[in-house]
């Protein structure tokens, strides 16, 4: 792991680019043994691996079941009056943001964003959305006349996905010291020169091709690209844009959200991280070994398969031998002094059969041992086969129950992680909701008309009053037949 001086600030001689540059290089270095651990596993979760063939996807097999068991179900917001129980504007606040969540989820890729979120989670140990607004705004009548006020006659609050590999944060122990994150933006230079037609970039192609080896293989083309650092860093409260290779920041923005923790990101769902650190390892780290292995088996195992084979040797004075496959069942072909061209009937002595018994004996051994590697893997993922829809035939209901409880149980703190995380979200988008949709789109998204006492407490308090939370166990599959269980027994 490379040596990092965690408390080195760049010069205050350097420029406001070059400070922020330095940062997130420094930054970079000290995450870096994460990201080769997180590129590793996207590689081999992709079968897009140089080091082995993959011929099993375990981590796609074990990520397959893990998703659909943490997030397989759209999630219900529930917003409440934390205090002021009996007051009707409250009460109508609180049902106001509830439906505006409510709209926000059906009508935009949520369910889409938030599980390319998980599955960054559950492969690289990271997993990032943030918070959007998007506004329409019409500053001309339909005649070319500038408006005294512009008008917003259409405004969306979203979720956008966050690949593990363009989000970077402080260095520190803890997510509430984090200070600063950035968001990693690869634009064309065309593009660039469009959005901040002022901008002065200067040429970095050795840092690009750094670059380009610690990325996956199918980015390499990126190189022709300006890499963008979207800086949002709460000391100032300011938004900074900024470029490799440029001296002064393209754009600096104050405060754009205006959100209590100014972040418009929640905590990340960050897997198996320690005490003294804020860095996360992807759960493939733990089960690399048994990969390797499985995968040499699986490649032994499909020689064997190769190998054992319906062949043999006859001889060549037997030339009806060469027709016995195509005789149909229950049919016989005469053949003239059958018995004595075979030597008093016994075909073993004419026709010699390719060996087969050490092979099959061999591919047995070799599959059990498959099955015994995949059986650690579950065990120290927390996967019981009852979840994977199989069980041995030995067990009885019982065992099956206990697997399935034990199971449940292992996978409960990513189950947990997630909800927290869209509980979180949804306050993100909450706070934006209040905070800048407008009272006439608050009205048509949520298809109620709002009291001026209601939208004053949406405005005055910014969800002070309100808590809002997420349903529970509305974003886990659920059991048929569990539920069929506990209706029945609460009747």
């Amino acid at each position: 792991m490379a040596v990092v001086n965690l408390k080195a600030e760049p010069s205050q001689e350097m420029s406001v680019a070059d400070r922020w540059i330095k940062r997130i290089k420094r930054e970079q270095k000290i995450h870096e043994d994460y990201r080769d651990d997180a590129t590793d596993a996207y590689d081999i979760f992709l079968a897009d691996c140089d080091n082995f063939e993959v011929y099993y996807p375990l981590l796609w097999s074990v990520v397959s079941v893990q998703s659909a068991a943490v997030y397989s179900d759209t999630p219900v917001p529930d917003v409440r009056c934390r205090g002021s129980q009996d007051n009707p504007a409250y009460k109508e606040a609180a049902l106001v943001v509830q439906r505006a969540l409510e709209v926000t989820v059906d009508t935009t890729p949520f369910d889409c964003d938030m599980k390319k979120g998980v599955q960054d989670m559950l492969v690289a140990g990271l997993g990032v959305p943030r918070v959007k607004v998007d506004s329409t705004i019409v500053e001309e009548d339909e005649d070319g006349v500038e408006l005294e006020v512009p008008e917003i006659p259409e405004q969306t609050v979203r979720i956008e996905h966050v690949p593990w590999s363009r989000f970077g944060w402080e260095p520190c122990s803890n997510w509430y010291h984090v200070n600063w994150i950035y968001y990693e933006h690869h634009l064309y230079p065309a593009e660039v020169k469009k959005r901040w037609p002022d901008a002065v970039i200067g040429a970095n192609e050795e840092e690009n091709t750094n670059r380009d080896k610690s990325r996956r293989s199918r980015t390499k083309n990126e190189k022709a690209r300006i890499v963008i650092y979207e800086i949002w860093n709460k000391k100032t409260a300011e938004v900074l844009i900024i470029a490799e290779g440029s001296t002064e920041p393209l754009e600096v923005i104050e405060d754009p959200l205006q959100l209590e923790q100014f972040f418009p990101s929640p905590v990340p769902m960050m897997t198996t991280v320690a005490t003294d650190d804020l860095i996360p390892t992807p759960d493939y780290t733990m089960i690399k070994s048994f990969d390797a292995e499985l995968q040499r088996l699986y490649k032994r195992r499909r020689a064997l398969t190769e190998q054992i084979k319906a062949a043999s040797l006859h001889d060549a004075s037997l030339i009806e031998i060469e027709d016995m496959e195509t005789i149909e069942d229950g049919d016989s072909v005469p053949v003239r002094d059958l018995e004595a061209r075979m030597d008093g009937g016994d075909l073993t002595k004419t026709v010699l059969f390719w060996p087969l018994t050490e092979r099959v004996n061999a591919l047995k051994t070799v599959t059990e041992q498959i099955q015994l590697i995949r059986q650690h893997v579950d065990d120290l993922l927390g996967i019981a086969d009852v979840i994977r829809g199989g069980s041995n035939p030995q067990d009885g209901q019982d065992t099956n129950k206990i697997k399935e409880r034990w199971a449940g149980i292992r996978l409960r703190p990513k189950q947990i992680m997630v909800q927290e995380q869209v509980r979180d979200t949804f306050c993100l988008m909450a706070e934006v909701l209040v905070e800048h949709v407008t009272k006439e789109n608050l009205e048509r998204m949520t298809q109620m008309p709002i009291s001026d006492e209601a939208y004053q407490v949406l405005r005055d308090d910014k969800l002070r009053e309100l808590v809002v939370d997420v349903e529970t166990d509305s974003t886990v599959a659920k059991d048929e037949m569990a539920e069929r269980r506990e209706r029945g027994e609460l009747l």
